[in-house]
C-alpha cells in the first residue's frame, strides 16, 4: 500500500508540475518581455489559419490576461484561451501553446517558445518559410554554384512561370523537366518524362496550386533528379513463371490469402510489339516515339501507397470516390467496409457496364464482390401495382432534399415503356411474373353478376360457379409508368409501374386518381398530369367533362331542344342523374313551362355576354319570324339613331336569300348574341379531383408537342399523297423552304450557315423523335437565312411566322427562368400564341390546309393546361415560383433512357427485368442526379433516388411480416368473427395495409425545422387515421351499412 501511495504521489506531482508550466507561460512572457503589453499574439491551429488575441496586464492583480477577439472573453492561461476556442468547435486536434502562438500573424516567425526557452526550440511547421519562383530560381542557382548539387539542372525564367531541366548524365538530350506556375502566392508544377506530362496520381505530392514551403521544392527537385529513366521493357522475374493464365503471368509463390498473384500482363497481344509489362509500373513509354516503363519509375506507385497509408500525402482534393477507392487499397484486404456512396458508385459501374467487365475490374482493384452489390440491389425490390414502401421512399427524399410546404404539391407523368412477352417464376413471391395487371373488365363484370346472382339464388350447382370460368390470364406487352414531380421544386420520385397491353381510359383514370388518394394519406398532393399524345391519353383526357360535372340546379345552358338542328335556347337547370350523362331543364323565355330531360350532348355552356358591337362583327340573330336564332353579320350602326343594322341568310321557298334587319341599342341584348366558339370554351385542360374537389390540369408534354409541329410542317407541300397544303392568311407554310435553306447553305459556301444536316430535311422514323433536331429545324438561324434568301424572301414570309410561333413557345415551355407572378410577359405571350393557332385552324377552308387535329389539341391542351396550373399555385401560393422546364416528362423519358442502358433495349427487358432495372436506377441515382435520354438530352434527377441504402436480410424480413401478421391476428381476430362476410373481408384487408392504418415509416428529426414540422402533422395525421378505424371497426351500425350497401349492389348487378 505504502509503494501504491507513493505512486499515486509522484504521478500527482508531476500532473501539478506540467499544470503550473501551462499557467506560467503567459505570465513568464510578459514578465520577460514587459514591452508585449497590449501586443498582439496569434495561435495557429493550423497552417493557413489563426486566431489574434492580446496580452492584457491588470496591474491591481499583477497578472496578465490574454483577451481573445474571436469569443470576446478573456483567459487567465494560454491553454485556457485555446480550450475555449476547441470548445466553440474552432479546431479539433490537441496544440501546444509553446509551439502554436506567435508574436506575428506568421507560422513560419519564430514562436514564444523561442523567449521562454533557453535552448534551441525546433520548429513546430516543417517550413520555414513559404516560396515563390525567385526563391526557387536562387535556390537552383546556390546549389549548383556554391554547394555543386544538381550540375545536370538548368533552370529558365519564363513569363509567368519558371522551368528546370534535366539532363542526361554525360549527355546533351533532355530527359526530366519540371514547370513551375505562379497563381498568387500559391505554385502549380507539372513533371515531364520525356516531354510527356506525368499524371499527379504517379507524383507523392500533390501537383494543384497550394503553398509550398523550402523543404517542399527540395524534396521535389530531389526526387525528379533522383528518379532514373530504363529504356525499353523489363522481363526480369519472368523466371518465376509457373503458368500463363489468360493474358496474366502468375507468380510461383501464394500469398498470405493462399492465391497465386498475376505480376505482369501482356499488352497488345496479337500485335508486333506484344509483349508482358509488371503490375508495378506505372508509365509506358515506347522507343524512339518516346518511352516504354522504366522500373526505377515502377517505384513510385509503392511510394504512394506508403505515403497515403502514413498520411503523408494529402488526397483530400481528390474526388471522393476516388479518396475512398485509395483508402480500400491501401487498407486490409479482409473486413472491409465500404461507404454506402461508394457502394452505389460499384453498383452504377456493375449495373452499366455488366458482370464480365466488372470481374475483369475486380482482378486489378479492391471492389465490394458482385454478390454484395447483389444483396443491396435486392433489399429494395420493385414489382409491378402499387408499393407500400413508396410512400417512406418519398417521404424520405422529400426530408433530405428539406422540401416542406406547397413543394408538395406536384403533378404526375405517365407513359408506356415496350417489353417483351414473358413469364418468369419469381422465388421469393412464390408466383409467376409477367401477367397484365388489368383483365379483360366485361369478363370481371360478368363473372360478378353471376356471383351476386348465385349469392341472390342461393344457388349451389357447379357449373355456376365463377371459378367454373376458363381463365385465359394474357401476358403483358408493356409497361406503363408512373412519376410524382413537385411542381415547384427540383424534384422527381417514380411512384409506380403497371404491366399493361393497351390501358383503357377508365384503367388510366382508376390509377391517376387511386395514386392521388394514396399519397394524399402522407400530406403529398397531386393536381395534375403530364403525358404525350398517344391516342388512349387523348381518350382520357376527353372521358372527363368539367362543365357537366361542375352544372347544378338553377344554373343557365344552352339546349338544342330539337336535337335535329343546330338552334340552341338558354335553359335553366333543374335536376341531372348521378352520373352527370343527362339533365332535367325548363326552357326560358318561352310560353313552354314544360320540363325536358335531355342528354349531355344536347347541352353547352352559354357564351358570355358581349358588350360592345362593332360594324363586320358576326353574331347570332334571333329572328322574330320564327323566333330562331340565325348567323349574322352587323353591317352598319347608325350613331344619331342608335340603331344596328345585321344581315342574315335564310332560305325562303327553297331559294337562299339575305334578309336585313334594324335593332335598337337598347333592345340588343334579347336579339344579339356572340357566336358560339367552342375553342374559347374549351375546358378539356381541366378536370374536377374526385379527392379534393379541387380543379385537376391536364398538361400535353411539351417536348412532344414541339416535335409534333416540326413533323407536320415536315408534310406540307412536298407533293406527295395524302401531304398536307398548310396556308394561313392565302400563305404558303411548307417544307420546300425548309429544304431551300439546306440546299442554298450547300450550294454557296458564304452563305449564312445553319445547323441543318441531311438528317434534318430527310426525316426517319429515328430522327423524327430527335428534339435536338426539331431545334436546329426550327431555329432563329433557319428563320434568319429565309429571310436573308433571295429566292425565298417572298414566298416564306407564312413559314417564316409559323416557325417563329412554334420557337417561342418551345422557349417559353423549355426555360429554365421562373414564373414568380401573374404578370409576367410570357403569359401573355402564350396566350396569342395558342390564339394564333386556334385562328389558323378557324381559317382553313379543308383539313389539310392546317396541321393536324391531334397536334392542334394536344398544342392547346399544353398551354392552357400550364396557364391553369400557373393560375391555380401563384394564386394559392404567392411566394411560389415555377420553372416551366420542370412541367414535361423529360425526367421520366430519362429515366426511360437510363434503364435502356442498364438493363438493354425494349427487346430484351420483361415485366421482372424492367422492375429489376428501375430498382438499381434509384439505388444509383445519388451517384449521378443526371439522366438521359437519346430523344430527350438530359435532365435533373434530383429525388428519384433512394436515400437509405440497406442490406437485404431475407430471414429478417421474413420474421418481421410474420410477427407483424401474428399481432394482427391476436388482437383483431375474436372481433373479425363476429362480423359478416362482406365486412370481414373489408376490415381484414385494411387492418394489414400500413398506409390506410397509418403505419408508415415518417423521417423525423430533420434538422430543418419547417420540414419537422411537416412530417411531425403527417405523424400525428396517421395516428388519428388509426384511431379512427379501430373506432369504426367495433361499431355494429358500420357492419349493418356494409350488409345493406351488398344487397343492394347485388339487386343491381342481377337487374331486380
Amino acid at each position: 500500500m505504502d509503494e501504491e501511495k507513493t505512486i499515486f504521489k509522484d504521478i500527482g506531482n508531476s500532473l501539478l508540475t506540467k499544470r503550473s508550466k501551462k499557467t506560467e507561460a503567459l505570465q513568464k512572457l510578459v514578465h520577460i518581455r514587459p514591452d508585449l503589453k497590449g501586443k498582439s499574439v496569434y495561435f495557429f491551429p493550423t497552417l493557413d489559419r489563426y486566431f489574434e488575441g492580446i496580452l492584457m496586464f491588470d496591474a491591481k492583480e499583477k497578472k496578465a490576461y490574454v483577451y481573445s477577439i474571436k469569443n470576446d472573453r478573456k483567459y487567465e492561461t494560454f491553454f485556457k484561451w485555446m480550450i475555449g476556442l476547441k470548445n466553440q468547435k474552432l479546431f479539433k486536434e490537441k496544440k501546444s501553446s509553446l509551439a502554436t502562438i506567435f508574436l506575428e500573424p506568421n507560422p513560419t516567425s519564430p514562436s514564444i517558445a523561442s523567449i521562454l526557452r533557453e535552448s534551441d526550440y525546433p520548429l513546430y511547421w516543417k517550413s520555414s518559410m513559404l516560396m515563390s519562383l525567385e526563391d526557387i530560381f536562387m535556390l537552383i542557382q546556390e546549389n549548383i554554384l556554391l554547394e555543386g548539387k544538381f550540375a545536370e539542372i538548368t533552370a529558365q525564367k519564363i513569363n509567368g512561370g519558371l522551368e528546370l531541366y534535366f539532363f542526361k548524365k554525360g549527355g546533351k538530350s533532355l530527359e526530366k523537366k519540371i514547370l513551375f506556375t505562379a497563381k498568387g502566392i500559391l505554385l502549380e508544377y507539372e513533371v515531364y518524362i520525356l516531354n510527356h506530362v506525368l499524371q499527379g496520381t504517379h507524383l507523392p505530392f500533390p501537383v494543384k496550386a497550394g503553398k509550398r514551403t523550402l523543404n517542399d521544392i527540395k524534396d521535389l527537385i530531389q526526387y525528379v533528379f533522383s528518379l532514373n529513366i530504363c529504356y525499353g521493357q523489363s522481363t526480369t522475374g519472368l523466371e518465376d513463371v509457373t503458368y500463363v493464365r489468360g493474358t496474366q503471368l502468375v507468380n510461383n509463390a501464394q500469398n498470405s490469402s493462399k492465391e497465386h498473384t498475376p505480376f505482369a500482363f501482356l499488352e497488345k497481344q496479337g500485335q508486333p510489339d506484344e509483349a508482358y509489362w509488371h503490375v508495378d509500373c506505372m508509365l509506358i513509354v515506347k522507343k524512339k516515339e518516346e518511352v516504354e516503363i522504366s522500373d526505377e519509375m515502377a517505384s513510385v506507385v509503392h511510394d504512394v501507397a506508403k505515403s497515403i497509408t502514413s498520411k503523408n500525402t494529402d488526397i483530400s482534393h481528390f474526388h471522393p470516390i476516388f479518396q475512398e477507392l485509395i483508402r480500400i487499397q491501401t487498407g486490409k484486404s479482409n473486413g472491409t467496409r465500404y461507404h454506402p456512396m461508394f457502394l452505389r458508385w460499384a453498383i452504377s459501374v456493375y449495373s452499366k457496364s455488366g458482370h464480365a467487365a466488372y470481374s475483369a475490374m475486380k482482378t486489378i482493384m479492391r471492389l465490394p464482390s458482385i454478390s454484395t452489390l447483389k444483396s443491396y440491389i435486392n433489399e429494395n425490390e420493385q414489382c409491378s401495382g402499387w408499393q407500400n414502401k413508396i410512400v417512406s421512399q418519398i417521404l424520405a427524399n422529400l426530408t433530405a432534399n428539406n422540401i416542406w410546404g406547397y413543394g408538395r404539391v406536384g403533378f404526375f407523368s405517365h407513359d408506356s415503356f415496350k417489353i417483351q412477352k414473358g413469364l418468369l417464376w419469381d422465388q421469393r413471391k412464390n408466383c409467376y411474373v409477367g401477367y397484365l395487371d388489368f383483365e379483360n373488365e366485361m369478363q370481371e363484370y360478368k363473372e360478378f353478376a353471376i356471383q351476386c346472382q348465385n349469392e341472390v339464388e342461393f344457388s349451389t350447382e357447379k357449373n355456376c360457379s365463377p371459378n367454373s370460368f376458363d381463365q385465359k390470364y394474357e401476358l403483358a406487352t408493356q409497361i406503363h409508368q408512373f412519376v410524382w414531380h413537385s411542381i415547384t421544386h427540383n424534384f422527381s420520385f417514380p411512384i409506380a409501374y403497371y404491366g399493361i397491353n393497351n390501358i383503357t381510359a377508365h384503367n388510366l383514370n382508376t390509377l391517376i386518381f387511386d395514386l392521388a388518394a394514396k399519397l394524399e394519406c402522407v400530406g403529398i398532393y397531386t393536381i395534375g398530369s403530364i403525358c404525350d399524345g398517344a391516342g388512349e391519353n387523348r381518350q382520357h383526357i376527353k372521358s372527363f367533362d368539367w362543365y357537366a360535372s361542375k352544372w347544378s340546379p338553377d344554373d343557365i345552358v344552352e339546349v338544342n331542344f330539337n336535337k335535329s338542328r343546330n338552334y340552341f335556347h338558354a335553359a335553366k337547370i333543374i335536376d341531372s342523374n348521378l352520373e352527370k350523362t343527362k339533365f332535367t331543364v325548363h326552357r326560358l323565355n318561352s310560353n313552354n313551362s314544360e320540363k325536358v330531360t335531355i342528354e349531355r350532348s344536347f347541352i353547352h355552356p352559354s357564351m358570355p355576354s358581349k358588350l360592345e358591337w362593332k360594324v363586320n362583327d358576326l353574331c347570332e340573330f334571333k329572328s322574330p319570324k320564327d323566333k330562331q336564332w340565325h348567323l349574322g353579320k352587323i353591317t352598319h350602326f347608325d350613331p344619331i339613331t342608335s340603331i344596328f343594322t345585321v344581315e342574315i341568310s335564310g332560305i325562303t321557298e327553297g331559294i337562299l336569300a339575305k334578309e336585313g334587319w334594324q335593332v335598337f341599342d337598347y333592345h340588343i341584348s334579347e336579339f344579339l348574341r356572340p357566336v358560339y366558339d367552342s375553342q374559347k370554351l374549351s375546358v378539356s385542360h381541366k378536370a374536377i379531383n374526385p379527392i379534393t374537389g379541387e380543379d385537376w390540369f391536364f398538361i400535353s408534354d411539351p417536348t412532344h408537342v414541339f416535335k409534333k409541329l416540326r413533323n407536320n410542317l415536315s408534310k406540307s407541300h412536298i407533293g406527295e399523297k395524302n401531304a398536307r397544303e398548310i396556308i394561313f392568311n392565302k400563305k404558303e407554310i411548307s417544307w420546300k423552304h425548309i429544304k431551300g435553306v439546306y440546299e442554298h447553305t450547300n450550294k454557296h459556301a458564304t452563305a449564312k450557315a445553319t445547323k441543318l444536316t441531311k438528317r434534318h430535311i430527310w426525316l426517319t422514323s429515328w430522327s423524327k423523335m430527335r428534339v435536338d433536331l426539331a431545334e436546329h429545324t426550327l431555329s432563329k438561324e433557319v428563320e434568319d437565312a429565309l429571310r436573308s434568301i433571295k429566292e425565298l424572301k417572298d414566298i416564306s414570309e407564312g413559314t417564316r411566322v409559323s416557325k417563329l410561333y412554334s420557337r417561342k413557345y418551345r422557349q417559353i415551355m423549355h426555360s429554365k427562368i421562373n414564373f414568380k407572378s401573374s404578370k409576367d410577359p410570357r403569359i401573355d405571350t402564350l396566350k396569342e400564341i395558342r390564339d394564333w393557332f386556334i385562328y389558323g385552324n378557324k381559317q382553313k377552308t379543308e383539313s389539310k390546309e392546317w396541321i393536324s387535329p391531334q397536334c392542334q389539341f394536344d398544342l392547346i391542351l399544353s398551354i392552357n393546361g400550364f396557364l391553369g396550373m400557373l393560375e391555380y399555385i401563384l394564386k394559392k401560393y404567392p411566394n411560389s415560383m415555377v420553372q416551366p422546364r420542370r412541367i414535361s416528362q423529360d425526367v421520366l423519358e430519362g429515366l426511360f433512357g437510363v434503364i435502356h442502358e442498364i438493363g438493354g433495349d425494349s427487346s430484351t427487358h420483361t415485366l421482372k427485368s424492367y422492375g429489376h432495372a428501375l430498382n438499381k436506377c434509384q439505388v444509383v441515382a445519388l451517384v449521378s442526379s443526371e439522366v438521359k435520354s437519346i430523344n430527350y438530352g438530359k435532365a435533373d434527377s434530383t429525388g428519384t433516388g433512394i436515400t437509405t441504402l440497406t442490406r437485404r436480410d431475407y430471414r429478417k424480413k421474413n420474421q418481421d411480416n410474420n410477427k407483424k401478421n401474428n399481432y394482427i391476428h391476436q388482437k383483431y381476430n375474436s372481433r373479425l368473427e363476429q362480423l359478416s362476410p362482406i365486412s370481414h373481408d373489408v376490415f381484414e384487408s385494411l387492418l394489414v395495409d400500413d398506409l390506410i392504418m397509418g403505419k408508415i415509416n415518417i423521417p423525423l428529426g430533420s434538422h430543418d425545422k419547417n420540414v419537422e414540422q411537416e412530417n411531425s402533422r403527417i405523424f400525428h395525421l396517421q395516428n388519428e387515421r388509426y384511431n379512427l378505424i379501430e373506432a369504426i371497426f367495433y361499431e355494429d351500425s358500420i357492419d349493418e351499412l356494409l350488409q345493406k350497401w351488398q344487397n343492394i349492389v347485388r339487386k343491381i348487378s342481377v337487374g331486380t
